[in-house]
């Protein structure tokens, strides 16, 4: 039958109005607690997704770390294009805002490290943006990320770096937060390397003339390289007399002192 203006609805077909303050009042359960192994599975599976999507986006394009391509202002300091340089800063600043004994804190800094270890050379800018989120990490909270990581990055560079990398080294030397004394100690393989040893005293150089907190340090090692102090097996070797000359160049520039004593 037709419905009407004059045709009266049928009483089952009136719905009651629901009451207002039961709709303002209503609030949705809160969400079951994921045990840690479950959570820990997931943060893993979602830094794995980032990861593996990063690898099919466009070709890096090298620019100093954090900033944007167009801009060194303190403005563009934020996050400004969505391209894979931000995925990595992003997961850089939140392994360094982890608490220091977490789990996936520790999954997070191990996934960066092998991301950065597959191309240290085209990821140099995102390793140093890495490195001083963990270094601001450690002046606020004191946990030695900054020291381990950095130190540990070093080592898996130091084999691999030739003469043809001399820019990017010490760029890499210049733009680090803070060069430690035990950083410094390493580059005496460079020094020691014939093949390489242009580049062993070219960073010392750029540290003594440029990195003032490091120049102690650097001094101690030209003068163990120019006291002839090579150490192997636990005997005395002497160095090359290529070695010894670089370091007594650079001690009669900014250690003469330490030449006589």
């Amino acid at each position: 039958m037709p419905v009407t203006l004059d045709t009266k609805p049928d009483d089952d077909l009136d719905e009651p109005i629901p009451d207002e303050d039961a709709i303002v009042a209503f609030e949705l359960p809160p969400p079951s607690k994921l045990p840690a192994q479950a959570i820990k599975q997931e943060f893993s599976a979602s830094v794995d997704r980032i990861i593996s999507s990063i690898h099919t986006m466009d070709t890096y394009i090298p620019h100093r770390a954090g900033l944007a391509a167009k801009s060194l202002s303190l403005d563009s300091l934020a996050i400004t294009e969505w391209d894979k340089d931000a995925w990595i800063i992003i997961l850089s600043r939140l392994s360094s805002r982890l608490p220091q004994d977490s789990e996936v804190g520790s999954t997070l800094k191990e996934r960066l490290f092998e991301y950065i270890m597959i191309n240290f050379r085209e990821h140099m800018d995102l390793t140093i943006s890495w490195l001083t989120e963990e270094w601001y990490s450690d002046k606020l909270t004191g946990s030695g990320n900054y020291e381990k990581w950095a130190n540990r990055i070093f080592d898996n560079i130091l084999p691999f770096v030739e003469m043809k990398d001399m820019k990017m080294f010490i760029r890499f030397l210049g733009d680090l937060p803070f060069v430690t004394a035990q950083q410094v100690a390493k580059l005496r393989t460079l020094c020691l390397d014939p093949e390489r040893i242009r580049l062993g005293f070219a960073s010392i150089k750029y540290l003594l003339m440029l990195r003032p907190p490091a120049r102690a340090s650097c001094v101690e090692l030209c003068v163990d390289l120019y006291r002839n102090r090579n150490i192997i097996a636990g005997k005395i070797a002497d160095l090359d007399a290529d070695t010894k000359k670089s370091a007594a160049d650079l001690l009669k520039r900014h250690a003469p002192e330490m030449m006589d004593s």
